[in-house]
Order: structure tokens, then C-alpha cells, then sequence
């Protein structure tokens, strides 16, 4: 007797159900999310095809707009502040001679944001408190002639971007 087909078959990979979706990168607005598989059900051997196909897909998530928080007056936020969101605030500018005034944003126990506005030197300053140390950014705004009477309300939008901050005055970025 002789001994034949001695060499192991080969094996087809093939591919693990895929993992369970990653959180979405965003609460709001649009992000994504991944999730993933691999070829070791059953790993190629011995000369067997590797898996067809992707590893991973990549989906679109969160699409909601992120909810806008209005506030008029000391308010307290709920959670901390996200990519996404915006916070709109109110006054009324009583002294067309105000050399400043400001909006703040208010964590647990902390100001997270301090704007201060200076329409008198066309600047807003921009201190944001980030890991309990301050930083401060400085922008130039807006012409003090159109903006600023007696006695008329203003509005303030921030919006939280990546690694900063989108400012508005009456709806106008600065």
C-alpha cells in the first residue's frame, strides 16, 4: 500500500458576523458610526481564498438637528457642553454708553464660557475654561453704530464646533 492525498485541504475564509455598531461620533447633527468583521470563520489555510469583501462599514447617524437652549437671565446647564450644540441668549442693552457686557455659560460650580462683549474697541473677548485652566481668544466684532441703541434687545448665539466656538451677535457670526 501507498499512501495519497497526505496534503491537508485547503480552507475558504470566511467571514465573522459583524460587531455591534460604534457609538454615533455626534449626539446631533449628523455624525457616523462603524462597525466591524474579520475573516476567521473559518481563517484561510493552506492556500484557501481570503474573505470577499469589506472589513467594515460605515454608517450616518444622529441626523436630528441638536435642540437650541434659550436663555434669558442665569440659567444652569443640564449636561456639559457638546459638539453641536447652541445656546442662544437675550438681553436688553440699556446704555448705548456700556464700555462691556458679557454672557456666561455656567457648568457645575464654574463659568465654561465667558463672553465678554466690547463694542466700544470692536472686540469680543472669548474666555473658555477648559480642564479648569482659562484661555482666552480675542475677535474682532462689530461696528458699534448699527448694533448698539438704548433700550434694544440683543441676541447671542454660540454654537459648539470642534475645538471652538461659532459665535453670533443679532444673527451676524463675529
Amino acid at each position: 500500500t501507498q499512501d495519497c492525498n497526505t496534503d491537508p485541504c485547503s480552507v475558504d475564509g470566511g467571514w465573522t458576523d459583524f460587531s455591534d455598531w460604534s457609538e454615533c461620533s455626534v449626539a446631533c447633527n449628523g455624525g457616523s458610526q462603524s462597525r466591524t468583521r474579520t475573516c476567521s470563520n473559518p481563517a484561510p489555510a493552506n492556500g484557501g481564498a481570503d474573505c470577499d469583501g469589506d472589513d467594515s462599514e460605515t454608517q450616518d447617524c444622529n441626523p436630528d438637528p441638536c435642540p437650541v437652549t434659550s436663555v434669558s437671565g442665569r440659567t444652569m446647564l443640564t449636561r456639559p457642553l457638546a459638539v453641536g450644540d447652541v445656546i442662544e441668549a437675550w438681553g436688553i442693552y440699556k446704555d448705548d454708553q456700556t464700555v462691556k457686557f458679557n454672557v456666561n455659560i455656567l457648568g457645575e460650580e464654574m463659568n465654561l464660557l465667558h463672553v465678554d462683549f466690547r463694542p466700544y474697541i470692536d472686540t469680543i473677548v472669548l474666555n473658555n475654561n477648559v480642564n479648569g485652566l482659562w484661555q482666552e481668544e480675542i475677535r474682532p466684532a462689530f461696528s458699534t453704530a448699527d448694533n448698539f441703541k438704548a433700550d434694544t434687545k440683543f441676541k447671542v448665539t454660540i454654537e459648539v464646533l470642534d475645538g471652538e466656538y461659532k459665535i453670533s451677535f443679532n444673527d451676524e457670526e463675529i
